[in-house]
């Protein structure tokens, strides 16, 4: 017999993951997690992970060497097995044999009589067990670095990480994903300060993390060109000075400082991407924090764009405005040097349309027009300009639209409804004048759409909205007319549809949306201030916010303190306020209600004091206003959930504009504390605030911080536009003069002015695309200060044999689809004047007139404007063009010879009251003269004609000899049979050459050609005309024109109208192209040809060079 062998080989172990998740106090347990496949054999032979923690001598030295600081790289020290498995193993074969040895040189019996009388020496039973050897570290101690403790930690009896018991997330993963046995956190016990590298283990395979332990923390806040460090106690949040502070971008050191006697230092580089942010304090702690900085507000060229209107139909003129002011910070701006626009006029197909170039004034800014094609497809059009290599876009609309000749307006007698309660109100219908619409039929339809919330997210239970109601009414002489829907069970959404008609040719739409128990109130309440002291009386006004009933006005008022739900309620006198008192410290909501309990108002109220609470793990900041003017004082109360040690108050924006520490203040802020955890912070306002800046407030306590941010909103100078008319009505054909006057601070101040009157019916339809000019330029800006605390600093690794690469880890970024909201349309002249650049003198005003349109509705003047250093106004007012009789042919005006039609004449009489008055028909086969009645409102009148004749009818109303209105209306008669083209070739040689035509030839047109150049330019012309439009005939008309075009001088007259043509016509030829953008003979709908393919790609690229696409 022999000693058995051990069955011993070197393990290579298997990969596994290593992470540092967050930075440790000195008093809490530092641990790392790490993830291995818990049932693998291997590990349980090897019994467990090797885990040596190293403390750093030089913590900022050694972090600076680091490329990166969440995958540190030290370089491995492998060790030699050594002896001592060999040793083991030798004498435990060395003893074995022995024994063996001396059992053959004794017999049996002296062996038994041996260890009876010495039982010790009787063999073993473990003799023949194999010999366990015990797997030693592949890797000695790493150099420079203090060994603090090594261990093997057994990972596959440990226990795994599983979310606490008593927390449940709905939708987290912990309730679909299993829980992963191998996932575990390793101990490593309470550490001093400093900064610890962890190396763990299993074989050959090894993995490394860093470690940070300090009882300071870095609140660091990145901004474009400096980084703000705020170091403080991890427990009490109270500032820590004299800590070295590195600002690094992973490559080098950006700049590195000692934080002041307040815990503050500010680093001056421009910021990365990404940076981190690391240091080490007095008492030796380290502390990291990573910081990611990307520009929230950029502040380059800002130009305006807006069109005369914000919808047009194929065909129409579009006439554009450009603004533009250079930035250089929130306030601070100039004018936009003199320099070329390039202007790109896209369709909702993303096709190009238009190009054209046109330079910007840096006093008057740019403008131009162009003239959409007669096929231009429906949707929003963009406007892409570009000035040098910055491209800007605005848009509008387009659609072939009615326009609705009067409104319907729908008025709900509550602000909001209950389950179980009628739903009624009244619609009301007037026309663009004001006047109500008499005697008009609607047709009512109403569907419900139960209601749900699903976790405060209000949801449509049914897809299908039911019909519940279906109506017809009629309006009285006041344009009224009362409805009432059933009462709902459950919440609802009602949808109510009205279709309306005064008995004229078109009927006008409209749709309400009505939720039973929400709704909006219909006064609004405010007071001084939002917060006050304990028994101070605070006056709350409360206005109407439009017209209202005498039931629905308060009478009642309510307050709730939300601490405790105390409730307090009161008559309101008369007037306008209501004096409350407040007695508690707390938050309390005030409420108005009517004399049936209706909800008509509310504001939330704050009172200082130590009642007042915050909610936990958040800082209620309140301003005592919405809006401060320069020279004002913010007072703000900041309220904690607790008492804190210290805090750091910043105003932020571009950068951090000021800081301060809560206990001691600064120049900026003045803070006095008025309960344990209320404080009031006074900040005068100054100029350079506006339009906004950020107060941001961050506390540290019990190893985690809080912070929030308030914005501190600032009045900016504006323009204040006046729009005088000498009266407010006007008939058409009338000339209207208009005043402009424009004042900074209450003085005339020289503006460029850009005015437009526009068909108020084209907002009904389509509201204006285009911002106000005032929240173009000076839009509260965002806050471009970043904040990071470390508390947490991700280092990770994962085990791989020496040698073994990793594989690329890229980024792959999600494309976000934006969604177009479709909007409806409307006719005739929409753009009464348009006058893109007008300057007002020193003292404020300049003067224009007009022509009012041959339209009777109501019209919205828009004036925008801008001063040489940047402040900018807006402001409308409304004409009307009125008739109190006016006369509209609705029949058709195209007839064919021995026709006999019979057309239809519509008179309007807006008086109110009945009325005789005389009408005229003369021209176009037409001879009328007779009295009619006219009705208030619209009248139809038959108007037959026996033998229609082209030309001009001359309509008119008269009444006791004045004329009343008057129109002309062009008809026209074709022939009885179809007119051809037709050509002929005639050679010229005599003084006289006969030419023979048919009996009903019309318009004849003569061309002399000379030469093979002139033969094509007159078989060009003819492709120009050519009654048909498939593929080859668009492409032929593009390809003639295209060369034209490009052959006449700038100055040419018709240069604008050709390229309308060809902008026409090569938008016809594009929409035409069929699938993979192949073409057939009329388009996607007959077969694919590679010849017409050809030519019109052909036709196109001459088309694109001549529009300059």
């Amino acid at each position: 017999m022999s000693a058995p062998p051990s069955n011993y080989r070197p393990l290579a172990g298997e990969e596994f993951f290593l992470l540092a998740e967050t930075t440790f106090g000195s008093d809490e347990q530092a641990s790392v997690r790490l993830e291995i496949q818990r049932n693998s054999a291997e590990l349980e032979e090897f019994g467990g992970v090797d885990i040596a923690l190293y403390q750093v001598p030089e913590p900022l030295a050694f972090l600076r060497a680091q490329s990166n600081l969440h995958r540190v790289k030290v370089p491995a020290k492998p060790q030699a097995e050594g002896m001592a498995n060999l040793l083991r193993l030798s004498w435990d074969k060395i003893w074995a044999n022995t024994r063996f040895a001396w059992k053959r040189l004794f017999s049996p019996a002296a062996r038994q009589a041996t260890t009876a009388a010495a039982p010790a020496l009787k063999t073993p039973a473990d003799l023949l067990t194999p010999t366990r050897l015990r797997h030693p570290r592949a890797y000695a101690p790493l150099p420079g670095l203090t060994v603090v403790d090594r261990f093997r930690y057994p990972v596959q009896r440990a226990k795994p990480i599983v979310p606490p018991v008593d927390v449940k997330l709905a939708g987290s993963s912990s309730e679909f994903l299993p829980n992963n046995e191998g996932n575990v956190r390793v101990p490593l016990g309470q550490r001093e300060p400093g900064l610890y590298l962890v190396e763990a283990s299993v074989g050959k395979h090894r993995a490394l993390t860093l470690v940070f332990v300090s009882d300071s923390v870095a609140v660091s806040k990145n901004a474009a060109t400096e980084m703000l460090v705020w170091t403080a106690r991890r427990k009490d949040g109270v500032a820590v000075a004299d800590a070295e502070v590195v600002w690094s971008d992973g490559v080098g050191v950006l700049k590195s400082g000692r934080t002041g006697a307040d815990g503050v230092v500010r680093l001056a580089a421009s910021s990365p991407e990404t940076s981190v942010v690391f240091g080490q304090d007095a008492a030796g702690g380290v502390f990291i924090s990573e910081n990611f900085y990307h520009d929230s507000e950029i502040y380059n060229a800002k130009i305006y764009a807006v069109t005369d209107r914000p919808l047009y139909r194929p065909g129409d003129l579009v006439q554009v405005k450009f603004l533009g002011r250079d930035f250089k910070s929130a306030r601070r701006s100039e004018p936009i040097a003199a320099s070329e626009l390039v202007l790109t006029v896209v369709d909702p197909a993303g096709t190009e349309v238009l190009t054209r170039k046109l330079r910007y004034d840096a006093a008057k800014g740019g403008e131009t027009d162009f003239r959409l094609p007669a096929t231009a497809q429906a949707g929003g059009w963009e406007l892409v300009f570009t000035r040098g290599e910055d491209a800007y876009g605005a848009a509008f609309r387009v659609a072939d639209y009615v326009k609705p000749h009067f409104e319907i307006d729908v008025v709900l007698d509550k602000t909001e409804f209950k389950t179980r309660e009628a739903v009624s109100g009244r619609v009301r219908l007037s026309y663009p004048d004001g006047k109500p619409v008499a005697g008009a039929l609607l047709r009512l339809t109403a569907r419900a759409q139960p209601l749900t919330m699903v976790e405060g997210e209000l949801r449509y239970g049914g897809q299908v909205p039911m019909a519940i109601k279906a109506d017809e009414l009629k309006t009285g002489s006041d344009g009224v007319a009362a409805f009432s829907l059933p009462a709902a069970d459950d919440p609802s959404r009602y949808l109510l549809s009205l279709l309306a008609q005064d008995g004229a040719a078109y009927r006008v739409r409209t749709n309400k949306e009505i939720l039973i128990e929400r709704g909006a109130t219909l006064w609004q309440l405010r007071a001084p201030a939002y917060f006050s002291l304990p028994g101070e009386s605070i006056d709350f006004r409360y206005t109407a916010q439009g017209a209202v009933e005498a039931r629905s006005r308060p009478a009642r008022w309510e307050i709730v303190r939300l601490e405790d739900r105390k409730r307090r309620d009161g008559v309101l006198g008369d007037g306008e306020t209501a004096r409350l008192n407040f007695p508690e410290a707390g938050s309390y909501t005030v409420s108005l209600r009517d004399a049936r309990g209706n909800l008509l108002a509310a504001t939330s109220h704050w009172v200082i004091g130590e009642s007042l609470k915050a909610i936990p793990g958040s800082v209620e900041i309140v301003f005592d206003k919405e809006h401060y003017q320069a020279g004002d004082t913010a007072q703000a109360l900041i309220t904690f959930p607790q008492p804190v040690g210290d805090a750091l108050l910043t105003l932020e924006r571009d950068q951090v504009e000021a800081h301060a520490l809560l206990k001691s203040g600064a120049a900026w802020v003045k803070v006095s504390q008025v309960a344990p955890a209320q404080w009031r912070a006074e900040v005068p306002v100054r100029e350079d605030y506006g339009p906004n800046v950020t107060f941001s407030v961050l506390y540290l306590a019990n190893g985690d911080y809080v912070f929030q941010n308030k914005g501190l909103r600032v009045t900016v100078p504006t323009v204040d536009i006046a729009l005088r008319t000498p009266r407010e009505r006007y008939a058409p054909g009338e000339t209207v003069s208009l005043e402009v006057e424009t004042r900074v601070s209450g003085r005339p101040a020289p503006a460029l002015v850009n005015l437009g009157v526009v068909d108020e019916m084209i907002y009904v339809l389509q509201p204006e695309i285009a911002p106000s000019i005032g929240s173009f330029f000076y839009h509260p800006r965002r806050n471009n200060v970043r904040t990071t605390v470390s508390l947490s600093f991700i280092g990770y690794d994962l085990a791989r044999m020496p040698g073994k690469g990793s594989a690329p880890v890229r980024r792959s970024p999600s494309e976000r689809g934006v969604k177009v909201l479709e909007r409806p349309r409307r006719d005739d002249t929409d753009t009464a004047a348009w006058w893109p650049t007008l300057i007002t003198g020193d003292n404020g005003r300049v003067s224009v007139s007009f022509r009012m349109p041959d339209a009777l509705t109501r019209w919205r003047v828009t004036a925008r404007a801008m001063t040489a250093a940047g402040v900018v106004g807006q402001q409308t007012r409304h004409l009307e063009s009125h008739k109190d009789f006016y006369v509209k042919w609705t029949g058709p005006t195209a007839f064919r010879a021995g026709d006999r039609p019979a057309a239809t004449l519509v008179a309007f009489n807006q008086t109110g009251a009945a009325a005789k008055v005389q009408l005229n028909a003369n021209g176009g086969g037409l001879a009328v003269r007779r009295d009619v009645d006219l009705q208030p409102g619209a009248n139809t009148i038959p108007m037959p004609i026996d033998k229609p004749v082209s030309g001009d009818v001359a309509l008119s109303l008269a009444q006791g000899g004045k004329d009343l209105d008057s129109l002309r209306q062009p008809i026209t008669v074709l022939t009885a049979g179809w007119l051809s083209e037709r050509s002929q070739s005639l050679e010229l040689r005599d003084a006289e050459t006969p030419l023979a035509l048919p009996a009903d030839a019309r318009d004849l047109r003569v061309n002399l050609a000379q030469g093979s150049a002139a033969q094509f330019a007159r078989i060009a012309d003819d492709l120009l005309d050519f009654p048909w439009a498939c593929v080859e005939q668009t492409a032929s008309r593009l390809l003639p024109l295209s060369l034209a075009y490009r052959g006449l001088p700038a100055d040419s007259p018709r240069l604008r109208e050709i390229a309308q043509t060809i902008a026409t016509q090569r938008l016809r030829l594009v929409q035409m192209a069929g699938p993979e953008a192949l073409f057939g003979w009329w388009g996607p709908t007959t077969s694919d040809s590679a010849w017409l393919t050809a030519y019109a790609y052909y036709a196109d690229w001459h088309a694109a060079r001549a529009l300059g696409l």
